[in-house]
């Protein structure tokens, strides 16, 4: 599994960013469960390539999902890395009372971002035709 290693700000993934990472003392895990966590792990050599870079707040891609670093402990051989899926960003971000109406998924998405209660840089894309509606009241 690639890993690739982005600044705090970055908004777009399309690029080798900082750098790929690759002296791991263990493999990389990606743990999903659904409704649950999503997080990347990994422990990494201590002087191992952009491990200056491993800091809290960065991104690293992973099978094509970007995680932000919300911790690196020092180990006896290196850091231990966790990372949650960046859509955790929006985890405090408050919906009051939103009600896409009649909108496709990536449309209904795109609305309900625009009226987060903090202003997010998030964009949505996709390709669902299919027209719904739903209501999210102080979520």
């Amino acid at each position: 599994m690639n890993l690739i290693l982005y600044n705090s700000n970055e908004e777009s993934f399309e690029t080798l960013g900082i750098g790929v990472l690759s002296d791991f003392s263990t493999d990389p895990i990606i743990t999903e469960v659904l409704k649950g966590e999503y997080i990347l792990e990994f422990d990494y050599i201590k002087n191992g390539k952009y491990c200056e870079y491993l800091l809290e707040q960065n991104i690293i891609k992973a099978l094509g999902q970007p995680f932000r670093i919300v911790s690196v402990n020092p180990s006896n051989s290196g850091y231990k890395v966790l990372a949650k899926h960046i859509y955790y960003d929006l985890k405090s971000n408050f919906l009051e009372d939103v009600a896409p109406t009649n909108k496709t998924a990536q449309e209904a998405l795109k609305w309900i971002l625009e009226r987060t209660l903090f202003k997010n840089k998030f964009k949505v894309t996709g390709d669902c035709v299919e027209l719904a509606s739903s209501r999210y009241v102080r979520t």
